[in-house]
């Protein structure tokens, strides 16, 4: 409300519908005094105005946000754990006895109760309560899952393991979505269920796993494993924070970055050991390191990434793409032949102008390789580069795949002299 008001009298605050003389109390506002009372409602009104800026601060302090997780939820979530503990152990002890039939009934129904009653504290708004339960729930259901397959009910454990892992880990990432899109419809705060929502990430972080696990063939291909383990979590990842279960979505994507540093560590291993242009392209072992410069390339472009994302993208494919130029010329002239190549790609990448991503990713990723080709100018540091450059090119106990300044590894174990094998 406004006291200086001019629709309204500023004695008995009838309307005046633009009279100058109020009709209920007869007021004339065309007096001085009038004037000199509206002039004095002015300053009460901006001195209201600055009393309430001066108040807001104090209420937003005196008010203490609630913490995500609560005490209780952290006590009912150990009893949750405590009461699965007890579930393993009585179906380690009275679990043969039962039969098969029996086995399966108890646990059907105690998942069955335990989802009935979350859902009753969920729609009574018993956040703690419906955490500890719900997390009981998911528990039960994973004993369900695979005492099915090991006790072979239904001939499920005919099935090959792998699978059947997987399709747990895509139904718990499913079940979670539901239950924290159905707690944040139900719960006063519409917060999310926070433990429930970290399961459904974990899983998600399982299936990647598992994923890499089956695809691995015993070592023969760790890099796709671990691209496809990233591909698995990023895609748990979007379909949780679809579903607004945003921790877990922060979980699942946490697993994906570190596939993607695992996959980004074995690309560069691959291609410093086999550096020869020949394998680089005709052994396929450059394609994981053009894989990451496309994908780098790609989110560096996406304009809907924050500038520093696109920036730090640009700079690594670029980085990545004249590392791929200077790992031929390194096993063609060892030492210097890669310098060369980074002074001529990677240095003028320091002073490009511009303001945009690339750019700022060109300058960023000139930096290191110009600061080696600047060691390389003092005879100190050319020193140092050709040590280093010998001992990354002498690996595996063999020798140098080059035929400048061969040298072995290893002695024969009959002779204290290396010797050396090849052409």
């Amino acid at each position: 409300m406004a006291y200086a008001d001019p629709t309204v009298c500023p004695d008995c605050r009838a309307r005046l519908d633009g009279a100058r003389v109020c009709a209920r109390c007869g007021l004339d506002l065309r007096t001085a005094e009038a004037g000199r009372l509206w002039n004095q409602l002015l300053r009460v009104d901006r001195d209201l105005e600055r009393a309430r800026r001066a108040s807001r601060p104090q209420t937003v302090a005196a008010t203490t946000p609630r913490a995500p997780v609560s005490v209780g939820t952290v006590l009912l979530a150990l009893g949750a754990l405590a009461l699965l503990v007890a579930g393993a152990i009585f179906i380690t002890v009275y679990w043969g006895p039962m039969g098969i039939l029996g086995r399966a009934l108890v646990l059907l129904a105690a998942t069955a109760v335990a989802g009935g009653v979350a859902t009753v504290v969920t729609r009574r708004r018993l956040r703690a309560s419906a955490e500890a339960l719900w997390t009981v729930f998911l528990g039960l259901f994973t004993l369900d899952w695979f005492a099915a397959r090991d006790q072979g009910l239904l001939g499920l454990d005919a099935l090959p393991g792998a699978p059947w892992d997987l399709l747990w880990c895509a139904v718990v990432v499913l079940t979670t979505a539901a239950i924290v899109r159905f707690g944040r419809r139900t719960l006063d705060d519409a917060r999310e269920l926070v433990v429930v929502s970290v399961l459904g990430g974990l899983a998600g972080a399982a299936a990647g796993v598992r994923v890499a696990v089956v695809l691995d063939d015993g070592g023969a291909r760790p890099f796709w494993s671990a691209t496809a383990a990233l591909v698995v979590a990023v895609l748990v990842g979007a379909a949780l924070h679809w579903a607004t279960a945003r921790v877990g979505a922060w979980v699942a994507l946490a697993a994906g970055g570190v596939a993607a540093l695992v996959a980004v560590v074995l690309a560069l291993v691959d291609a410093v050991a086999h550096p020869a242009l020949v394998d680089l392209v005709g052994g396929a072992h450059g394609v994981p390191l053009a894989i990451i410069a496309g994908v780098a390339a790609g989110l560096a472009s996406f304009g809907r990434l924050p500038a520093p994302a696109r920036t730090v993208s640009a700079g690594a494919a670029l980085s990545t793409l004249t590392l791929l130029a200077a790992l031929p010329a390194w096993s063609a002239a060892p030492q210097y032949g890669a310098l060369l190549v980074l002074a001529a790609v990677a240095v003028p990448a320091v002073w490009v102008p511009g303001r945009g991503p690339w750019a700022r990713g060109a300058r960023a990723a000139g930096i290191a390789p110009s600061l080696l080709v600047t060691l390389a100018l003092f005879p100190w540091g050319a020193q140092l580069l050709a040590v280093v450059g010998e001992a990354l090119t002498t690996t595996g106990g063999q020798c140098s795949p080059t035929p400048v300044r061969r040298r072995c590894c290893w002695p024969a174990a009959s002779s204290p002299v290396p010797s050396c094998s090849g052409p």
